[in-house]
């Protein structure tokens, strides 16, 4: 949510008005948070993540092939280290 989003939509009239559309808002996603798949995150928000998120052997594959045209255009292959390896996110 942008503040374009929130200053039309929720921000407004009286700070009780206000307040009521923003608990409104946080009720919403409250209960969207009580999926036993993903308790405490909304489920459609993880849902479009993993929908939208390449597979390990998608990323690998891209990598190559994004190293490989580097290479061919000039660029060093040690310039593309693997940044999993220094943050532990394998």
């Amino acid at each position: 949510m942008d503040v374009n989003y929130w200053e039309r939509f929720v921000k407004g009239g009286t700070d009780e008005e206000t307040i009521a559309r923003e608990r409104r808002i946080f009720e919403d996603l409250d209960y969207a948070c009580h999926d036993q798949r993903v308790y405490g995150y909304p489920y459609p928000i993880k849902a479009a993540h993993d929908r939208a998120s390449l597979m390990q052997s998608e990323r690998v594959a891209m990598r190559k092939q994004l190293i490989a045209e580097a290479v061919s255009a000039g660029m060093s292959p040690s310039l593309f280290r693997d940044p999993s390896l220094a943050t532990g996110h394998r």
